[in-house]
């Protein structure tokens, strides 16, 4: 008898939401800014994270969980040098942790290469969700939504009287952004698709 192809558990927003705001009532209930995800990382969860040359330029990959879930292998220049994409790339992989252990358990691969391999074998629809999840998660975390809406109301202060939120174009948005984004060390691209699913902007 065929195996069934393996599929990913569908999350809704409002239950990544929760699993993001159970995370950080357990690892940073302080709620300082930002959120200290490295640190948790390696101290309270006692992952690995570990430096890789030119992971990202010979393999395309930013960054990926081992199949036995103790360490986290990341780009060493991304690392070094943007400190934004280095704490999406830990945020996006502590999701599959969080959210894909039991379907992780169930792959085999040692090596990034043997991990393309083994997304490559998948169905494309359940590769998309993976990942979507994990990126949706991570923005969560990085980015709670009470936090947000403090850094959002801050921001909407120093809007010149002559302007709104409504009238801004792209640009600004983006730049609007990338204010609200400081505090949180995020990239502005992550901050506007939080401030989208919130509602803000």
């Amino acid at each position: 008898m065929a195996k069934a192809p393996l599929s990913v558990r569908r999350y809704t927003f409002r239950e990544l939401s929760k699993v993001a705001e159970n995370f950080l009532a357990t690892y940073h209930s302080s709620g300082e800014l930002p959120i200290p995800v490295e640190e948790i990382i390696e101290f309270e969860l006692d992952l690995d994270i570990v430096p890789i040359p030119r992971l990202m330029l010979d393999l395309d990959v930013d960054a990926f969980i081992t199949a036995d879930l103790k360490e986290i292998r990341v780009d060493k220049y991304i690392q070094e040098t943007v400190l934004t994409r280095y704490r999406a790339s830990l945020a996006h992989e502590l999701s599959h942790l969080l959210i894909h252990r039991e379907f992780f358990e169930k792959l085999r691969f040692e090596t990034v290469t043997q991990w393309k391999e083994t997304l490559a074998s998948l169905e494309e629809a359940e590769v998309e969700k993976l990942e979507y999840q994990a990126r949706l998660l991570g923005a969560l975390i990085l980015v709670p939504p009470a936090q947000l809406q403090e850094q959002f109301e801050i921001a909407c202060a120093k809007i010149p009287s002559s302007l709104s939120l409504d009238t801004l174009t792209d640009k600004a948005k983006e730049i609007f952004a990338g204010g609200v984004a400081k505090p949180f060390i995020v990239s502005p691209a992550l901050m506007l698709r939080r401030l989208g699913q919130d509602r803000l902007l």
